[in-house]
């Protein structure tokens, strides 16, 4: 099978302008635009709001190829679009060939009565998504509701296209158009593999059964021969068949022995086979290769004394999720590179995270997403694009959606990391507490009908091996029913924050799985520069509150902020200590969540990463720049962790591990004040069982020392191995940060270049100095810690690693700390 890619001599105008410019393919309309100097960046400033007139325009996109020599005299020659964003009438050669209507679906359309060897004109008109379903709103005698798009009118629930570019309290409005995945011709003879799935039967350490599915298309009817090998030489099948003239699936089983299983991150190597399948006739031969991994994977969901676990067992091994959510890391999704990819999931990694939920107002990811998941063992929630809306019951829609959710399961059913398909985003909560049960019965039929029998569905017929859960957060599998029931299912959190609960709120749940809670800070400055001028540093100015969209999400930021710190006037330092509210916020919600399980066996912060520079919820920022939350992630989510919380008469020293081994070390507790002289001690030799967590030291609070002054000391929890290295180590104040009288920090530092061109600083401080915040000041690279506390007395090495090399004594010049 030959492939031809056209991707060149692309041009795009407006349909009621004759100028042409030229495009970009796969691109979108609107990066076209600013290609072209026809739109400026709607990231900078308040641009965006000049952007809006190009989601009512229909636009015309062209190009012009010659045939390659492989594609002449082949039997079949098929052009496919693996996406077209959205509603697009395609030509070829004056011929019409396609009316897509779905950003989700892939194309493939026969076209070898219509090509020409030379000169062929390939052309895609796109229409307005609006104006295309402007009359769908009208003629529906109720109101879907349509999230953040209800204000522009509620078109976006009738298109089937990724739901963010409406808008949400995280992201600009920046409705798209364009071919934004390749387009292609593809051409066979008599014979063709379509399609190689593996599905693991069962697996252990001694011996995996897994059945190979192909699909195969034939023009022969003649006997044929597969043979199913791999690289590594430990699959070598043959099989005899029959093929006939047609459509075939072809399903063969094979065993091998001592598998290589793949692994979530922290849990061993995620290996994975390359499979190689060779059809051959006496007059045809075709081949096709799948990569897949060999694990076993279940949602449990079993009865127990809290009311049913949700905890995701791979291998037999249940394992702790911990992970956050992902969003697309690009409102104009084309333009998102493999080495932003690659650096966002080796953040996500370098995290300990094992899980991203792939959030349903978004993408299908692209292919590469999955790829670099299972090449690193980040597993996967994956949602279906619905969210926070309810959408139409009528045969073309739910016909279009069939198409959508079949194509993107066949695609994805084969990567290891996919854990779980789940029907939407908080539509069974719409209906609990958004005042969705007052719409018509037929609503609730319609939704009933998609998410509870069309998608599980098609899941369990294309991909019987994986659980589906109908709606998240959500208590049962295909149910409307009390989707916030704590005892069962999945939870979504938001008292902090929307609710302007306090933090230790997080303290008084106890979720089978949080799989949505977090808090918002801003951005670094160096991202903020780029959309905004000194003029603008100011939280209510209308440059930044532009780029916040949560409703009083500034105003919310410092009113938490004032429970918590004293609040600095100075808008850098106020940007900066955002950060430590957020990371010191969704650090007493992570420990609590591990510290109860196996109660709670799973944490998804939101989110990880952003679609443009904005105040948000990521850790890391639309620029890759980690806030300080991602660097407390790397300690509260690292395999030990050790953490002291208190009850209204005691303080709780507990350790909770996620190894998979017993371990035996030492936990030392101290109370010590903020210059570092120690009030008491407690120590204690503990056996630390795999994947538990356990209290193993009970301070009570009235047996602490009458000179105890909460607000001038602190304790220190340190867990060492019987050699005395640290294994894990957490702090926790006696007071609120703001009522601590903290003695000014004196920090030495030294610093060296080694061989390999690095910088390791090494700092000291004789007082407790918190949040230390390392700045390169603008030299690129990256610090492998930051964020940190320095406990008085005792030194700290950061390495530092450029992205280029650079002298020591520039380096010095241009290092900041900040604490």
């Amino acid at each position: 099978m030959f492939q031809q890619q056209i991707s060149s001599n692309w041009q795009f105008r407006r349909a009621d302008d004759d100028n042409w410019y030229p495009a970009s393919v796969p691109g979108c309309v609107h990066t076209d635009l600013m290609q072209a100097e026809q739109l400026s960046d709607p990231f900078i400033g308040t641009q965006e709001l000049n952007a809006q007139w190009v989601e009512m325009q229909d636009w015309f996109y062209e190009t012009r190829f010659d045939i390659k020599d492989e594609l002449r005299g082949r039997q079949h020659v098929e052009l496919v679009f693996e996406g077209l964003d959205t509603y697009a009438d395609v030509t070829l050669n004056g011929h019409p060939i396609l009316k897509a209507d779905n950003m989700f679906r892939i194309w493939r359309m026969d076209v070898t009565g219509v090509l020409q060897e030379r000169n062929n004109v390939l052309c895609v008109a796109f229409r307005s998504p609006i104006r295309e379903n402007q009359n769908k709103v009208k003629q529906l005698p109720y109101s879907l509701p349509a999230n953040v798009d209800s204000a522009y009118g509620g078109t976006s629930v009738f298109t089937r296209k990724a739901p963010y570019q409406y808008g949400w309290d995280w992201g600009p409005r920046l409705v798209t158009s364009g071919i934004w995945r390749p387009v292609y011709l593809q051409a066979w003879d008599s014979l063709r593999i379509d399609d190689v799935t593996v599905r693991v039967v069962t697996a252990n350490e001694k011996q995996a059964i897994l059945d190979v599915l192909l699909t195969v298309e034939a023009d022969t009817d003649e006997p044929a021969r597969l043979r199913l090998t791999d690289y590594s030489g430990m699959i070598d099948e043959s099989f005899d068949l029959k093929l006939g003239v047609g459509h075939h699936i072809i399903v063969r089983q094979i065993q091998i022995n001592d598998p290589i299983r793949w692994w979530p991150n922290g849990y061993g190597e995620p290996y994975l086979y390359t499979m190689q399948a060779t059809l051959t006739t006496p007059s045809a031969r075709a081949e096709a290769f799948r990569r897949f991994g060999i694990r076993t994977l279940e949602l449990r969901r079993r009865d127990d004394m809290w009311g049913q676990s949700f905890e995701f067992v791979i291998n037999d091994v249940p394992v702790f999720i911990k992970g956050a959510n992902w969003i697309p890391s690009d409102s104009f999704v084309t333009r998102v590179q493999e080495n932003q990819y690659r650096y966002l999931l080796q953040s996500a990694i370098d995290a300990h995270m094992n899980m991203l939920r792939v959030w349903g107002g978004g993408i299908y990811e692209h292919n590469l997403f999955y790829e670099l998941c299972d090449e690193l063992g980040i597993l996967v929630w994956q949602d279906f694009m619905f969210a926070c809306s309810l959408y139409p019951g009528d045969d073309t829609f739910v016909n279009s959606v069939k198409a959508e959710v079949t194509d993107q399961v066949r695609r994805l059913r084969n990567y290891a990391c996919i854990a779980l398909w789940c029907g939407n985003n908080e539509l069974a909560q719409g209906f609990d507490e958004w005042g969705w049960k007052k719409l018509p019965a037929n609503v609730r039929n319609d939704y009933e009908h998609l998410f509870h029998e069309v998608i599980p569905g098609i899941c369990a017929s294309e991909d019987p091996t994986r659980n589906y859960w109908a709606s998240s957060c959500g208590s049962h599998a295909t149910s409307l029913e009390d989707p916030f029931d704590p005892n069962r299912g999945d939870l979504h959190y938001w008292g902090v924050w929307h609710h302007k609960e306090p933090f230790n709120a997080f303290e008084q749940l106890y979720p089978r799985f949080c799989s949505e809670y977090g808090f918002q800070s801003f951005p670094e400055m160096r991202t903020i520069a780029r959309f905004a001028t000194p003029n603008d540093y100011d939280i209510f100015s209308a440059v930044m509150l532009h780029h916040q969209r949560s409703k009083d999400g500034n105003a919310l930021i410092k009113e938490y902020m004032e429970q918590y710190y004293r609040v600095p006037k100075d808008f850098e330092k106020f940007i900066m200590l955002s950060q430590i509210l957020q990371a010191e916020g969704i650090k007493i919600a992570v420990e609590h969540f591990r510290r109860i399980r196996p109660r709670c066996m799973g944490s998804l912060y939101w989110q990880l990463n952003d679609c443009w520079p904005v105040a948000s919820w990521s850790s890391i920022d639309y620029d890759g720049r980690w806030k300080a939350l991602h660097y407390y992630a790397t300690r509260f989510y690292a395999p030990l962790l050790a953490s002291i919380y208190e009850t209204d008469s005691e303080y709780m020293a507990c350790i909770v591990s996620d190894e998979r081994i017993s371990q035996e070390g030492i936990l030392i507790v101290r109370l010590l004040t903020f210059s570092g002289i120690m009030l008491e001690s407690w120590t204690e030799q503990v056996s630390i069982n795999p994947q538990e967590s356990r209290v193993h030291c009970v301070i009570e609070k009235d047996k602490l020392s009458a000179q105890v002054d909460p607000a001038a000391c602190f304790f220190h929890i340190q867990l060492t191995d019987p050699d005395g290295r640290i294994m894990a180590e957490n702090i926790r104040l006696l007071a609120l940060a703001k009522d601590c009288r903290f003695e000014k920090p004196d920090i030495r530092t030294k610093a060296m270049q080694l061989n390999d061109g690095t910088i390791q600083i090494t700092m000291i401080s004789q007082t407790l100095t918190r949040h230390v915040w390392l700045g390169s000041g603008g030299i690129a690279g990256r610090f492998d810690d930051n964020w940190f506390d320095l406990l008085p007395g005792r030194q700290k090495t950061i390495t530092f690693t450029p992205h280029s090399a650079i002298d020591l004594d520039i380096i010095a010049r241009t290092f900041r700390i900040t604490t």
